[in-house]
C-alpha cells in the first residue's frame, strides 16, 4: 500500500488503540500515521454540548471544554494502531490549541 503524503497542513484528531492524539497529519499508510506537533488528549469535556463527555468525532467538530486535559507536545510520532483520523474544524483547532498542558 502506498503512503499518502499530505500537501496541505491538516490538523486532525487521531483515534488509536494507544489513545487520542491531536496534531498535524504528515503521512498515513494503512493503520499507521505520522503526526507532528501533537499532544495526547487523555480526558476531555464538552465545549458545546450539555453532556459531560463527548466522542472523538464531536471533539473534532465542536471543541474541548474546560477541564480537558492534554499532555506535553511531542515534535513527531508514528502511531501504528490508528482506528480513525478525523479532520478538525477551525473552531475545534482554536480551542484545542489554547488548552494548557496538564500532563
Amino acid at each position: 500500500m502506498k503512503t499518502k503524503k499530505m500537501n496541505t497542513v491538516k490538523r486532525v484528531i487521531v483515534r488509536a488503540d494507544s489513545g487520542v492524539w491531536f496534531g498535524t497529519l504528515v503521512a498515513s499508510k494503512g493503520r499507521e500515521a505520522t503526526i507532528r506537533d501533537l499532544p495526547r488528549i487523555y480526558h476531555w469535556k464538552s465545549g458545546g454540548l450539555s453532556r459531560p463527555v463527548l466522542c472523538t468525532e464531536d471533539l473534532a467538530i465542536l471543541d474541548a471544554g474546560e477541564g480537558t486535559q492534554i499532555s506535553g507536545v511531542a515534535p513527531e510520532l508514528v502511531i501504528v494502531d490508528v482506528r480513525g483520523i478525523l479532520k478538525c474544524t477551525p473552531e475545534a483547532i482554536k480551542q484545542i490549541e489554547a488548552l494548557p498542558c496538564k500532563g
